[in-house]
């Protein structure tokens, strides 16, 4: 009853004095629904510069998800094959060290760049146990992995972790 006591007091009539709580009212819902508006467009606008972004970058993103899958296979190959049977070895063997020089240093980051000098460096060793290079390749693959989840952004498949160290490593039984 303030605003009614207000309006007697100032001799606003109460015809007027309903006109003005009314302009008021509907004001205050005209700029609240243009606010509203305003926060969707630019909500909608936000949506649309970011699927331009996506956009302008997949061709980037799926040439990194292939030549990552590339080099996992590769290193995975080799884990299992390079001791045993070279002539399986080295086609392998040559796509890897050809992604380590060339094409990967496109779209890799810092780790999976260090991740691939580590498992170079072993297959320069020959000494290198074949345990070592699976651990290796491994490593390789779960930068691979990680290097994905940040560049697609999807945060599902950062509750993938790699293989803890305390896990065994499993390796096939080779015949013989």
């Amino acid at each position: 009853m303030k605003v009614f006591g207000w309006l007697t007091k100032n001799k606003i009539p109460l015809g007027m004095g309903g006109a003005i709580v009314y302009f008021l009212s509907a004001a205050y819902q005209y700029y609240h629904n243009e606010r509203i508006e305003t926060l969707a467009r630019l909500s909608s606008e936000q949506v649309q510069v970011e699927t331009r972004r996506v956009e302008a970058t997949k061709p980037f993103l799926e040439k990194q998800l292939t030549l990552y899958a590339d080099v996992t296979q590769a290193a995975a190959t080799l884990a299992l094959k390079w001791r045993m049977d070279s002539d399986q070895a080295r086609p392998a063997m040559d796509r890897f060290w050809r992604l380590y020089l060339g094409e990967l240093a496109l779209v890799e980051d810092a780790k999976v760049r260090t991740a691939m000098w580590a498992f170079g460096k072993a297959l320069n060793d020959y000494d290198t146990p074949p345990r070592t290079l699976a651990k290796l390749a491994q490593e390789l693959a779960g930068a691979c992995r990680e290097s994905l989840v940040r560049s697609w952004g999807v945060k599902e498949l950062d509750t993938l972790k790699s293989i803890p160290d305390s896990e065994p490593l499993l390796l096939p039984k080779t015949g013989g």
